[in-house]
C-alpha cells in the first residue's frame, strides 16, 4: 500500500516543525528517514498515522485520505487510516501486567473482534515470526530490549497492516540486540511490507532501503537510493551529517 504526504504543514505554538513536506512510498518498498534532532521525523511519522493532526496538506495511505480539519483537530478519518497502518514506537509500550502472548492477542479479540482460539493461534503464529513463540508465557520484565521491541512488531502486525512505521525502534537497544529487530524488519520487507523507518542504522539503510531521505527543518532535504544520499549527497549538510554519524 503506498503512501503520499502532499505538503504537510505542522506547528507546535508559533514553531513549524513541518513546512511544507512531500513524500511518496511506493507499495512494496522501504524508505529510510534520516536527519537532525529537531527536523521533525517523528512527528511527520504521528502525522502519517492519525496520532497528530496536520495544519495543512494531505496524507493518502491506499484508499484512506487524511486532511487537515478547520479546528486543526484529529481528522475524523483518523482511525480508517491506523487501521492500515501499524506503528512501532522508540519505547515499546508493552502491558507490564499481561503476558507476551497477551500483549499480542489483546487488539485482535478487542478491536477486530476474534474469539479467543482465533486470537491465540494468530498470536503464536506472529511470534513465531519474530522468533520468540518459546515466549508467549513470559511477560515483558523478563524480556531484553531485543525481545520485548520484536513482541511490539508482533502486536503491530496482530492488526494485519499494509504499512508499518517505525521510529527509532533501535536506538534504545545495545548493539548486539538490534540485529535482532533490524533482522525481523528485513523479513519483512522481503515478503513485500510497505516500511517507512525512521532511524541512524546506516548499515540497515545502505542495505535494505529502497530510498532513503534526508529530513531538516521540517523539508525534504534530499531524497534518493542510499548510494547516492548515504556516499555521495549533493547537498553539503548531509556530508556534515554522515561524517558525524559514522565517527
Amino acid at each position: 500500500m503506498n503512501i503520499k504526504a502532499h505538503e504537510i504543514c505542522k506547528t507546535f505554538g508559533k514553531r513549524p516543525i513541518l513546512d511544507g513536506l512531500t513524500l511518496e512510498v511506493p507499495s512494496g518498498e522501504t524508505v529510510v528517514i534520516i536527519g537532525p534532532s529537531g527536523s521533525g521525523k517523528s512527528t511527520f511519522l504521528r502525522c502519517l498515522n492519525g496520532l497528530q493532526s496536520i495544519d495543512s496538506g494531505t496524507i493518502q495511505v491506499g484508499d484512506h485520505k487524511l486532511e487537515a480539519s478547520n479546528e486543526k483537530r484529529f481528522s475524523p478519518f483518523s482511525s480508517e487510516i491506523r487501521k492500515v497502518q501499524g506503528m512501532i514506537f522508540q519505547d515499546f509500550n508493552l502491558f507490564p501486567h499481561m503476558s507476551v502472548l497477551g500483549n499480542v492477542t489483546e487488539a485482535p479479540a478487542r478491536v477486530l473482534k476474534h474469539n479467543q482460539a482465533d486470537a491465540r493461534a494468530l498470536g503464536f503464529e506472529l511470534l513465531k515470526k519474530v522468533g520468540l513463540e518459546s515466549h508467549a508465557n513470559h511477560y515483558p520484565s523478563q524480556l531484553s530490549g531485543g525481545q520485548k521491541q520484536r513482541v511490539a512488531i508482533a502486536r503491530a502486525l496482530a492488526m494485519k497492516p499494509k504499512v508499518l512505521l517505525c521510529d527509532e525502534v533501535t536506538s534504545s537497544l545495545d548493539p548486539e540486540l538490534k540485529h535482532e529487530v533490524l533482522d525481523v524488519l528485513e523479513k519483512l520487507k522481503s515478503e513485500g511490507m510497505t516500511l517507512l523507518m525512521v532511524t541512524h542504522e546506516i548499515g540497515f539503510a545502505k542495505k535494505a532501503a529502497d530510498k532513503v531521505v534526508f529530513l531538516a527543518e521540517g523539508k525534504v532535504v534530499e531524497e534518493g537510493p542510499p548510494q547516492q544520499i548515504l556516499e555521495s549527497p549533493e547537498n553539503s549538510r548531509i556530508r556534515t551529517f554522515i561524517s558525524k554519524l559514522m565517527s
